[in-house]
């Protein structure tokens, strides 16, 4: 193993054992009987086409909206991307030179901070997150103090750069993520989820820039002989 891939794994492990400990204390807590927290992820970016669809070649990102009920102590969601109708893999669009292997999720609105998560901050341990699909991302936070506060709709708080290298379906769904097991919310349930959500990747002008209509730079047509 060389040394990238060693400071990889564990950077991953540290961050397992943080979720680790935030799931230890997201277990003192009491759970109401409500069930009215929702998540659901959205495209956009450059190569967004519509809700559910994506261009091949061109950037995007798979946007998580979350919401609550009420305020929120901790939680835990896993993730795992999978491909289907011939895709197999994808490109992770990393920041230049970097070096952490989740770099490219990031948080909004005062997800990423101890603005919410004041014990050690969001914890993003992502799993074979190579773009050799299945990838995996474990996703979680604790407050020791306010926490996550009510959302009256669902707002976007995470997202995950990517770009679609094929045609096919880039899926994404919940997952068990050892040692979380099954999603948390504290002190509510975990929220609710319609399921798998698959994007349609589309091939077109920027898989196969060349067709009738649009000759290639640098390729004149042929002058007709007088």
């Amino acid at each position: 193993m060389n040394r990238i891939s060693s400071r990889i794994v564990m950077k991953n492990v540290s961050a397992t054992v943080a979720v680790t400990v935030a799931v230890g204390v997201l277990a003192l807590f009491g759970a109401s009987t409500a069930h009215s927290q929702s998540a659901a992820f959205q495209v956009s970016g450059d190569g967004a086409i519509g809700k559910d669809s994506v261009q091949v070649g061109k950037d995007f990102s798979l946007d998580l909206y979350l919401s609550n009920a009420g305020p929120v102590s901790g939680f835990t969601l896993g993730f795992k991307l999978t491909g289907k109708n011939g895709l197999k893999s994808l490109k992770h669009l990393w920041p230049k030179d970097s070096k952490d292997p989740a770099s490219n999720v990031t948080a909004y609105n005062g997800f990423d901070s101890t603005k919410y998560w004041d014990f050690g901050k969001l914890q993003k341990p992502v799993f074979s997150w190579d773009g050799k699909l299945p990838d995996s991302i474990l996703i979680g936070g604790v407050s020791m103090n306010k926490g996550w506060p009510k959302t009256d709709k669902p707002v976007h708080y995470v997202s995950i750069a990517m770009r679609a290298t094929q045609p096919g379906s880039i899926c994404i769904d919940s997952a068990y993520i050892p040692p979380s097991g099954a999603w948390l919310f504290s002190p509510e349930p975990s929220p609710k989820w319609a399921g798998e959500y698959c994007v349609t990747a589309v091939g077109g002008k920027a898989a196969n820039p060349c067709n009738p209509c649009n000759p290639c730079a640098g390729k004149s047509k042929k002058k007709s002989k007088k």
